[in-house]
């Protein structure tokens, strides 16, 4: 039995500066059949990357080295682009002003968390949480 593939044909822009968690990340997203176009380590580099090409979908890490990225959360916005925060800091998602508006899933990820938020922010699926 052929497993589905529910992002077949996505393209995903990854934001994470964990080089292992950002391989992890592809992984899972590949295995569902995403496709991760660009992956950004640094905060600059991943404020270039939001304007480099067209995306579907965002995986943002709200704390690059330091730095939070919520300015590149606001330019994915701007362009259209949904996105999802993923972190191992999601007390910090609330100083987002419109946190509650965006999805997120804690690290270490969970494959079908991040299966269901990704459908979720795509609005390909109806999940209830």
């Amino acid at each position: 039995m052929e497993a589905t593939r529910p992002l077949d044909g996505v393209r995903f822009l990854i934001i994470e500066d964990e080089i292992m968690q950002a391989m992890l990340l592809t992984e899972m997203l590949t295995e569902m059949g995403g496709i991760v176009s660009e992956t950004a380590h640094g905060y600059e580099q991943a404020s270039k990357a939001v304007y480099n090409e067209t995306y579907d979908c965002a995986l943002l890490d709200i704390n690059l080295g330091g730095t939070l990225t919520f300015p590149i959360a606001d330019a994915l916005k701007k362009r259209g682009v949904p996105f999802l925060f993923c972190t191992a800091f999601t007390a910090g998602v609330d100083a987002y002003p419109y946190a509650s508006d965006i999805l997120q899933i804690e690290k270490p990820v969970r494959f079908e968390e991040l299966r269901d938020a990704v459908l979720a922010a795509l609005d390909l699926e109806e999940v209830h949480y």
